[in-house]
């Protein structure tokens, strides 16, 4: 009879560092799983639209929202991660790329532009929690997704860059106490 325990199940017999990079790895795995989860169901998802509803904007959104839950889950779980390898930090933004390459499913450049997108700023943000305080990781990530989803109060770049700096003073005046 062979022994068909998890590695997780041994984590008791451990040391801590080794506990946690197993910990770290499966948090990886989980991560790329969710990734890669992230761009196939939106297919899936988009054909269930069109032959279900028989309209095109409700399966693109319903695609948007499907890439959207699986690509943010991924970047949660790999936020967990404690000690980040520079190879995974990139692996969005390979994969982003080899969306981009790969035949598509949807003919319009849209879908190529948002995978890559969301997977330069998901390799920009793991490059940041690897080398930078929290307080610049918070500034990344909220300027980021003020640039994607707030208004443009002010033309060009004026908008983020004060949004930036108020995030990171008032993130450093935080970790100072």
């Amino acid at each position: 009879m062979t022994n068909l325990q998890s590695p997780i199940s041994n984590l008791h017999l451990m040391s801590p560092e080794e506990a946690q990079q197993q910990s770290d790895k499966a948090k990886g795995c989980l991560s790329c799983s969710f990734m890669v989860l992230g761009v196939i169901l939106p297919a899936v998802g988009f054909a269930y639209g069109l032959k279900v509803w028989q309209d095109v904007e409700a399966s693109a959104t319903l695609a948007g929202v499907i890439f959207a839950i699986f690509w943010l889950g991924a970047l949660v779980t790999a936020l967990l991660i404690q000690d980040i390898s520079w190879l995974y930090s990139f692996l969005p933004t390979v994969g982003g790329v080899v969306y981009t390459v790969a035949p598509d499913f949807i003919p319009l450049p849209l879908d190529d532009i948002t995978v890559l997108a969301v997977g330069i700023f998901f390799s920009l943000v793991l490059v940041v929690k690897k080398v930078a305080p929290p307080y610049v990781l918070l500034a990344v990530l909220v300027t980021g997704l003020y640039a994607w989803f707030g208004r443009e109060w002010i033309t060009g770049y004026v908008d983020e860059t004060i949004l930036f700096a108020i995030v990171l003073i008032f993130g450093f005046i935080l970790s100072r106490r």
